[in-house]
């Protein structure tokens, strides 16, 4: 009797379960505005041969002279020696130079006299190869991560054609001067994007000084400071990470990172006369770009929240709320009106009939037009009516049994009462 009435109260409950699911939307940025006052920027006078200033969030060109023209990109060259070792190598990895990778480089220029059988990390090699730009412990990295130059020479220039550098061509992983060994000031803008990417990479470019601890064969600690001036005497406030180099036949070069009232960027030359000359330059190209440029933020709460209801057939299953899971950045023209930056939730089905069907984007639009979009996150309530179900025969049997006991219940009072009604014999 107990489990007849324990399927009884099954039957006449019905329970309401309200569950959270959260779906993880792919996160994207809003199409930049490829919109340089390219009139304005030719007026701008370098010494240097070529130079371009990079968004660093879009990647759109803001600034560029003679951009992608091939010329010699010197020690900048290191930045791909650096970053493959980033990539490849942990920073408390023991590198020893080996006497292979002693004949490799150039002993007269660039080096911090590593010995044979020296032992340093791979931290202390990529910060000696940044900022005093050494190539002895280049020479130590470029063996670690792939024993001959010959096979770093070729990553090298497979990892130049996958972040679309097309004007490039490495011959060497140091940065001397030769014919076949060249770059331009878009690809280093490119490869300085990817590069600061990976956080290993992205401190020793911003650092200005580190500390060589003493090894198995030098005694004594030693510092490193950048080769760059303008960065080492903080001459110039927006200035946060330079690499700086020079050849006799192509001149001096730098590629740097700034930001200023968050406007982030960056920004290289080609071909300068001197240090001094492209540190103006330099400072030209970014001053430039900040005056004309600004950075506009559409924050989560200004982008809001939207909510559909998901039905099948009659029945409320699910809601659906749309939302941004982060800030979005936009660069614009100084002259152009913020306030004219617009992001909103569209739904692509306003009446899904499945969770699946229901789909949102972040439509971002410039003075009513479209410039970008992102998918939305969604976020999902389902309601779901939990029925018992009686899937086994015995189940289904004592389905039965109750379904005849509920009808002997209540036809028995009603027979009893017509019973009472009949007439009285006579």
């Amino acid at each position: 009797m107990r489990k007849i009435l324990q399927i009884l109260c099954a039957v006449l409950t019905v329970f309401i379960n309200i569950n959270m699911v959260f779906v993880s939307a792919e996160e994207g940025e809003p199409t930049p505005v490829p919109t340089a006052p390219a009139e304005e920027a030719a007026e701008v006078v370098l010494n240097a041969g070529t130079g371009a200033v990079m968004d660093k969030n879009s990647g759109s060109l803001l600034f560029q002279k003679d951009a992608d023209n091939k010329m010699d990109p010197a020690s900048l060259t290191k930045l791909m020696t650096i970053y493959l070792a980033c990539e490849n190598l942990t920073m408390d990895q023991q590198l020893t130079m080996s006497d292979t990778a002693f004949n490799w480089y150039d002993h007269e220029s660039g080096v911090m006299w590593i010995q044979n059988g020296e032992t340093l990390t791979v931290q202390d090699c990529v910060n000696a190869s940044m900022l005093a730009s050494a190539n002895d412990t280049t020479a130590m990295l470029v063996e670690a991560v792939s024993n001959d130059v010959d096979s770093f020479v070729a990553l090298m220039n497979e990892t130049a054609s996958e972040l679309g550098m097309a004007n490039t061509h490495f011959d060497n992983p140091f940065g001397t001067h030769s014919e076949e060994n060249y770059s331009s000031a878009h690809d280093l803008c490119l490869l300085l994007q990817k590069a600061m990417g990976n956080e290993e990479f992205a401190k020793v470019f911003t650092a200005k000084r580190y500390t060589l601890p003493a090894t198995n064969m030098q005694a004594q600690e030693r510092v490193i400071t950048t080769d760059s001036t303008m960065f080492k005497e903080e001459s110039y406030a927006p200035l946060n990470g330079i690499k700086i180099g020079s050849t006799a036949e192509g001149g001096y070069s730098a590629a740097a990172s700034g930001i200023s009232d968050g406007t982030s960027v960056y920004a290289v030359v080609l071909g300068g006369e001197s240090e001094d000359t492209i540190n103006n330059d330099l400072q030209t190209v970014m001053n430039w770009t900040f005056d004309h440029f600004q950075t506009v933020t559409i924050t989560q709460s200004q982008i809001g929240t939207k909510t559909v209801e998901v039905y099948e057939g009659r029945k409320h299953t699910a809601d659906v709320t749309f939302s941004s899971d982060s800030d979005f950045s936009v660069m614009l023209p100084s002259s152009m009106d913020a306030s004219s930056l617009k992001a909103e939730i569209v739904v692509e089905n306003e009446k899904p009939s499945s969770v699946e069907e229901a789909k949102a984007q972040v439509i971002f639009t410039l003075n009513d037009e479209q410039i970008g979009s992102s998918e939305a996150v969604k976020s999902v309530e389902v309601i779901e009516s939990k029925v018992p179900q009686f899937n086994t025969g015995r189940e289904r049997f004592d389905l039965f049994c109750l379904i005849v006991l509920a009808l002997f219940l209540l036809t028995r009072p009603v027979m009893k009462i017509m019973s009472g009604m009949r007439p009285p014999k006579e």
